[in-house]
């Protein structure tokens, strides 16, 4: 099973740099295996792997391997889909993971390294969930993506913004966990609503609004221990506001993934999610800005096939 000529998008920025140094090594590594050859582009700027991904499927190319982070892998995928449909149906995903957060790798259950993850390539698919979310971009234009990971609305916004590449060079897991801290201290939380397949509705002042389709992110923060990316469903965990020092106090609880034990915490699962604020609140997914609410999500069931052998994670 595989294409003759597999088609690479590699972001040399990943992992700080690391995946520049490693470009050399890693064409041996594709060379050995792939011998029949393949195509390799690297991206030159943000967005790009996207427009280079949907390029290549269009042109016939069915696998496609994303180098790099969360964010790479965020921006290949997109280039999978158009208005919620796949470009191409016979498309998968490779995913060599160099990044800093490496999220992906966690919620896909993929060997560590790169020289495993390559092997796995093609030695069996996995369909996976995948999430979908309109909303509206900070110039008022509305406008749509594709997430693997989670889509957050409020405070996990405003940690990705603290986490910059200056702060990155720290790695994923301190990097996150500097800017979580940080938010948690300074975030002022919104009045939001939150709707669930159209049938229950939530409102209050809201410190955030995680809609998980992994476990995991923010660089191994276990925000979704139920989850799995390939049960057709998205969970979904409304943080209401507390003070700064429980907030603190309770922040490590993210990381153990025993934060759904808290009063204050609300978790739900559903398929489809509106969310709404009084006031401006910023969304992300997987680790990328997008724009403002009032955004909606729905989940994508077993949409994407990627190439690889890990395992489903156990709840």
């Amino acid at each position: 099973m595989g294409d003759p000529f597999p088609y690479v998008v590699v972001n040399p920025e990943a992992g700080k740099g690391a995946t520049r140094r490693f470009l050399p090594k890693l064409r041996k590594l594709l060379e050995r295996r792939f011998p029949t050859g393949f195509a390799l582009d690297v991206t030159a700027g943000r967005g790009q792997a996207t427009e280079l991904t949907r390029g290549a499927l269009v042109n016939g190319s069915e696998l496609i391997i994303a180098v790099g982070g969360d964010g790479t892998i965020h921006e290949v995928l997109n280039g999978f889909f158009d208005r919620g449909k796949l470009v191409n149906a016979l498309s998968r995903l490779g995913i060599l993971c160099s990044g800093t957060a490496r999220d992906v790798v966690r919620n896909l259950n993929l060997p560590g390294t790169i020289e495993s993850q390559l092997e796995s390539i093609n030695d069996g698919l996995r369909f996976v969930d995948v999430g979908y979310v309109s909303f509206c971009h900070a110039g008022g234009a509305d406008a749509e993506r594709l997430f693997l990971n989670d889509c957050q609305a409020g405070i996990a916004a405003d940690v990705v913004r603290r986490v910059t590449p200056v702060l990155k060079r720290l790695g994923g897991t301190l990097a996150f966990g500097v800017g979580g801290i940080l938010s948690a201290v300074n975030f002022r939380s919104a009045s939001m609503s939150v709707e669930l397949d159209g049938r229950e509705r939530f409102e209050g002042k809201f410190l955030g609004v995680v809609v998980a389709n992994g476990r995991f992110a923010g660089g191994g923060m276990d925000f979704a221990p139920r989850s799995l990316i390939d049960d057709g469903l998205l969970d979904l965990i409304i943080i209401r506001d507390k003070t700064v020092p429980v907030r603190l106090l309770s922040f490590p609880r993210i990381y153990a993934g025993t934060h759904l034990e808290l009063p204050w915490i609300l978790y739900k699962r559903a398929q489809h999610i509106r969310i709404e604020a009084a006031g401006s609140v910023e969304l992300e997914a997987d680790g990328e800005l997008l724009g403002f609410l009032p955004c909606e999500i729905r989940v994508l069931p077993r949409a994407l096939a990627v190439a690889a052998t890990g395992k489903a994670l156990a709840k």
